[in-house]
């Protein structure tokens, strides 16, 4: 977790410049090419993940653990369900991440049902946003040609 944290933060604080007026200046972050059809089923993916923090969060309102492990073990797959097409092109960091994350939700799902203890759910879950706020500051899907998406 120190690792991961320490290369969330590396990266936040290497992508954005800010201007005077606090707001950011430029838009330092990785783009990843991508068609608008990628661009588009990534974006899914990415509300899928929203849809199951929600799934989690209510669980964990009722102190249902079970509806916990459901949900975080549903999210689990979703980064294998990236094209290999769009897989060859992401960015080492952000496949770690990914992979990071995934096995995160693993966890959250073994421990939910192991040890039924919601505040230990609830700072996993600030792991998981670490590894979604890094990657939203880090990269970005960059819709291009054909010819443009296939050079790294």
């Amino acid at each position: 977790m120190k690792q991961t944290a320490a290369l969330l933060m590396t990266l936040a604080l290497t992508t954005s410049a800010w201007a005077a007026d606090g707001l950011p200046s430029t838009d330092n972050r990785v783009a990843i090419p991508v068609s608008a059809k990628e661009r588009e089923n990534t974006l899914y993916e990415m509300r899928t993940l929203l849809h199951g923090l929600f799934n989690i969060h209510t669980a964990l309102s009722r102190n249902d653990m079970k509806g916990v492990a459901v949900a975080a073990r549903s999210m689990s797959p979703l980064i294998s369900r990236i094209p290999p097409s769009v897989r060859d092109r992401l960015p080492t960091e952000f496949m770690e991440m990914g992979n990071a994350l995934k096995e995160t939700w693993e966890t959250i799902a073994r421990d939910a049902e192991q040890k039924q203890n919601a505040p230990h759910t609830q700072a996993q879950l600030a792991e998981v946003m670490a590894y979604c706020s890094g990657c939203h500051d880090s990269f970005q899907f960059k819709v291009v040609s054909g010819k443009s998406r296939n050079k790294r």
